[in-house]
């Protein structure tokens, strides 16, 4: 009487564990496929979209922080870079490395996560 009352409970709690297991993978999955996979989805084209756009927002600024007529100079008349670009770049950088983040937490496989994301950057 008791060990059927146990085992049943055991199995329900295994259920729900398996349940929650899954659940979670979906989630890991659907985040996956959003930083992937483009082609997933809609919110998956913009992100990538926004992701690009920040890249070459950083290619761009760096370009034109070599560029003399934007440098800026300091009290000794030596050419700096330009504070704004530098911003930019920062801001760049910055979101770069939150997608690094996002990939290795969302990486359906964690052991070759750090190989793979280094190889998209």
């Amino acid at each position: 009487c008791c060990k059927d009352k146990y085992f049943v409970k055991k199995l329900q709690a295994i259920r729900e564990t398996k349940e929650d297991k899954q659940t979670e993978e979906n989630d890991k999955s659907c985040g996956w496929n959003l930083l992937e996979n483009p082609s997933s989805s809609i919110p998956a084209r913009m992100y990538y979209l926004v992701s690009l756009f920040f890249v070459l927002l950083y290619l761009l600024a760096l370009t034109l922080n070599t560029l003399p007529s934007t440098a800026g100079y300091d009290d000794t008349g030596r050419q700096i870079d330009n504070p704004k670009l530098i911003l930019i770049q920062l801001i760049c950088v910055t979101f770069v490395t939150l997608e690094f983040i996002l990939r290795l937490v969302f990486s359906p496989n964690k052991w070759f996560s750090p190989k793979n994301a280094w190889m998209k950057i």
